[in-house]
């Protein structure tokens, strides 16, 4: 991989200083635009002189032009650096690519992203070429190295060991680790992680944070071991808990979490500290990003009265800042990348068009609506990723019987909300040996082993009332998920998602809906406005099948997850998270 971000070479920087002096031509001239300087918060009429893919000169004079030079009239404009999504989860059905496909036509060229997914499903060596791969883009995608599964699989355990994680750590694409959701762990005691967290400082890299409702107490400890940065603060007290202890504080507006203008609201007297902020769309699933992505979130804060300046340096310069970032890209300033957006105004965060590294690359007209990249991804040469791990179905509609003593109180997972869960003890009726279940509300909940040796059972409330069987490859773990309350409808399900990987619902024996995921079983090859309208209309089916809250392919995909409280679906069975206790044990399958 070419690390874009490599220092410039001595050629490199003769030219541009030959550039800047005017004793060279530019590569491209952009010709009298308004440029928001967001070191001073000036708007100051400026020429713009490009030597290759970096600015060479900002200021008043005119650069040296010859034929060869692009000549850009910009005195219609503002111009303002890329955006920058500090933390982005690229495999919400979409993948990298068509993420940035469609946050270059919003502005943003340059995200930092979760590896969670790609490093669950590929092995280090497939990982770090698809990292490779990916980087083709001309939008920057970066990563962070996850430092545990989310999952207690022991398969997935295995990869994230300390060899692995320092390999991965020293990456040019790499630049921080974490998110750290298993942070309690750490705070106990736990030697493995306490090592990982210190390959990565030692690395020089970011430390990104996960604690949701930590207090001033378990923000020390964390700030104390390393971390960085957190993007869970729901308040505005939250936000000042973080600051006052040096962390920076990504505000988050997500499908699961909307906070934005409650935390701008809170946080509006804020004095100091607002070079510490970033935003963050934190994964959101496509149905939400129909109004855009970072230009959405700059969008907000404008309504809310932020001053634009302030407002736009939080998608920018403090990301890059934040990152060790900020002499390549981040602001429109001498040695930097020609990231730069045309905006029609201050007030209008979407731009115009685009230019990366000193092409343009987009342009909001009628014949390039819709960008998409030149390059692509042989998803094909993943083998891990791409293909069903579990050839044949070594299952039948008995296995989601639940064998149960009569006149014991049954531990149901009830959803409170997209991704939290509680336990209620509930008295069920028992025929022959088995939950004799036909109660509003009550659904089957099973997960089954990936590679057909085990499945795990129980009972799942507060998701949709009306749903006869739902079957999802999209997990965390990366098993098969089935939710219903028919068996054979159950079957059907899984039989369909198990062909071609996915989300389907099923009644009557037929698929009422589905979202076709061919790529490891959670990615779609479909362009993003293509994406967010059949997401949509599986959305408002689950609905009207009762789903109460409002993303449920968040809910989806973490109920296998073990960072998140209170009972959780596992190899294991059902387990409470907080005790590590087995509630209902996994049953191994029969073959």
């Amino acid at each position: 991989m070419g690390n874009r971000f490599k220092p410039l070479s001595k050629e490199e920087i003769i030219s541009l200083i030959a550039v800047s002096r005017r004793e060279k031509a530019a590569s491209v001239w952009i010709k009298d635009g308004r440029l928001a300087n967001l070191f001073t918060g000036e708007l100051e009429p400026v020429h713009i002189a490009i030597d290759g893919k970096r600015i060479a000169y900002v200021g008043k004079k005119e650069p040296k032009a010859d034929d060869h030079t692009e000549i850009i009239d910009a005195k219609e404009y503002i111009l303002m650096p890329g955006y920058i999504e500090p933390h982005a989860h690229p495999f919400q059905f979409y993948h990298p690519y068509t993420l940035a496909d469609f946050a270059l036509m919003h502005g943003t060229t340059t995200y930092i992203a979760d590896n969670m997914t790609f490093f669950n499903r590929l092995d280090l060596e497939q990982w770090i070429e698809l990292m490779d791969d990916l980087s083709q883009h001309p939008v920057k995608i970066l990563w962070w190295s996850r430092l545990e599964s989310q999952s207690d699989q022991e398969e997935l355990l295995k990869r994230y060991s300390l060899a692995n994680i320092e390999r991965l750590i020293g990456h040019p694409a790499v630049i921080q680790g974490g998110e750290l959701s298993n942070w309690m762990n750490l705070l106990n005691g736990d030697d493995d992680l306490a090592g990982k967290m210190a390959a990565v400082k030692q690395a020089g890299k970011r430390i990104e944070g996960h604690a949701p409702g930590a207090s001033e107490e378990t923000l020390n400890a964390l700030v104390a071991a390393g971390v960085t940065s957190d993007h869970e603060a729901i308040s505005g007290e939250e936000v000042l808990r973080r600051l006052r202890l040096g962390l920076y504080a990504p505000l988050r507006h997500s499908s699961i979490r909307p906070d934005l203008p409650l935390l701008l609201e809170e946080i509006k007297e804020l004095k100091y500290g607002w070079e510490r902020l970033m935003f963050t769309t934190d994964g959101s699933t496509p149905p939400f990003l129909e109004k855009g992505f970072t230009d959405a979130l700059i969008a907000i804060a404008l309504e809310h009265g932020m001053d634009p300046i302030q407002a736009y340096r939080m998608a920018t310069l403090n990301v890059a800042t934040y990152y060790r970032l900020d002499e390549h890209i981040g602001s429109i300033a001498p040695g930097r990348f020609a990231d730069i957006l045309f905006l029609a105004s201050l007030n209008h965060p979407t731009p115009s068009q685009v230019m990366i590294e000193g092409e343009m690359i987009f342009s909001a007209s009628a014949e390039q609506e819709n960008y998409q990249s030149p390059v692509t991804i042989d998803w094909n040469k993943y083998d891990q990723m791409y293909k069903p791990v579990l050839p044949e179905m070594p299952v039948s509609a008995e296995d989601f019987r639940i064998p149960w003593e009569d006149g014991k109180p049954f531990p149901v997972l009830h959803l409170i909300n997209d991704v939290i869960t509680v336990q209620t003890d509930r008295m069920l009726p028992v025929k022959e040996g088995y939950l004799d279940v036909d109660q509003e509300g009550l659904l089957h909940i099973a997960l089954i082993d990936r590679h057909g040796r085990w499945i795990s059972r129980g009972l799942l409330s507060g998701f949709a009332d009306q749903l006869s069987a739902l079957a999802a490859t999209y997990t965390v773990s990366m098993d098969y998920l089935i939710i219903g309350r028919n068996y054979a409808d159950m079957m059907e399900a899984f039989a369909y998602v198990h062909q071609r990987g996915g989300i389907a619902i099923v009644e009557e024996g037929k698929v009422a809906a589905h979202l076709d995921l061919p790529i490891g079983g959670g990615l779609s090859p479909l362009p993003m406005r293509e994406l967010i309208s059949e997401c949509a209309s599986f959305q408002e089916v689950l609905k009207k099948k009762g789903y109460p809250f409002d993303d449920p392919f968040y809910c989806l995909l973490f109920l296998t997850s073990t960072h998140l409280p209170k009972l959780r679906i596992t190899e294991k069975g059902i387990i409470s998270i907080k005790e590590q206790k087995i509630i209902l044990p996994s049953e191994p399958l029969q073959k």
